[in-house]
């Protein structure tokens, strides 16, 4: 387990993502069984190198109700962000980064500023989409790509 903290907190991709992100990878790493017995009472920060915990930027519960509606509905049907994400994953050659990447990209030419993608992608990971592929598969699941990918697995 350490090892694979530490291997993430080397890779310089890691201090590019939120620390939402940077936990849920983390915690998944980790048995279900350690975690209920050990850890389940603990707060828990994923600093990448440098960070300030102090400084760290959240939206609370209360804030993510009030917006998720209209953030959801404006990604959805006000502009084309579903659908050019799910466009770029039906590619053979797409592939998701394990982040925000691509949709930092589309977002970025659909001329959305810096505090307007914040509030997204913590909307988008309050409702499991942590990196590209679960924006698609856990929050607009109606998407093309999604329905592909729930489609062919095998229950």
């Amino acid at each position: 387990m350490k090892t694979f903290a530490r291997y993430f907190l080397l890779q310089a991709p890691f201090k590019d993502l939120y620390p939402q992100q940077r936990y849920h990878y983390l915690i998944h790493s980790i048995p279900g069984d350690f975690f209920e017995k050990n850890l389940t009472n603990t707060e828990w920060l994923e600093l990448a190198p440098g960070e300030d915990p102090d400084e760290l930027d959240y939206h609370d519960d209360e804030t993510l109700k009030e917006i998720t509606e209209s953030v959801l509905s404006v990604l959805q049907y006000k502009v084309d962000f579903v659908s050019i994400l799910d466009r770029l994953f039906m590619k053979e050659d797409a592939a998701c980064c394990g982040d925000f990447s691509h949709s930092k990209k589309i977002l970025k030419q659909l001329d959305f500023p810096a505090a307007a993608q914040f509030d997204i992608f913590h909307v988008l990971m309050k409702k499991g989409g942590y990196c590209d592929c679960e924006i698609l598969f856990n929050v607009f699941r109606e998407s093309e790509y999604a329905q592909k990918y729930w489609s062919s697995r095998s229950w």
